[in-house]
């Protein structure tokens, strides 16, 4: 269903969060090695802790994330960005955490693709709402 839908970027919610390289658990690496064996393009996906992020992707207690897969041949990632609790003003996380805590939202991922034919940067972020 993803390759019918030719897309150069895809943001995934609900993808396990396991991120190592060489994981049998890393959900998103199986997902593009399964889209590269039969498509045309070759798919990669963001690699939170190498590309541009030094600090533990999100809540490693949480079993689920949000994650990017994209085509290499259109883009490379200039760099990713985590929003947290941590990295946002307090005046919005005095009432209730709005990414740490039970019943908060996921860590939104932000990632700034560099266009490969031209250079210039695009950027994308996932956002995954909890409903409890």
């Amino acid at each position: 269903a993803l390759l019918s839908l030719n897309s150069d970027i895809f943001g995934l919610l609900e993808i396990e969060n396991d991120f190592g390289e060489t994981s049998t658990g890393n959900a998103v690496k199986v997902l593009v090695d399964k889209l590269n064996a039969v498509g045309e393009d070759t798919y990669d996906w963001v690699r939170p802790k190498q590309d541009g992020v030094d600090k533990t992707f999100v809540d490693t207690s949480d079993a689920i994330s949000n994650a990017f897969i994209f085509k290499s041949s259109s883009f490379r990632v200039a760099g990713v960005n985590i929003l947290t609790d941590s990295n946002i003003p307090d005046a919005f996380t005095d009432a209730l955490p709005i990414f740490d805590g039970s019943g908060s939202n996921r860590a939104t991922i932000a990632v700034t693709f560099e266009v490969s034919t031209d250079r210039r940067n695009l950027r994308d972020a996932t956002a995954h709402r909890s409903l409890s």
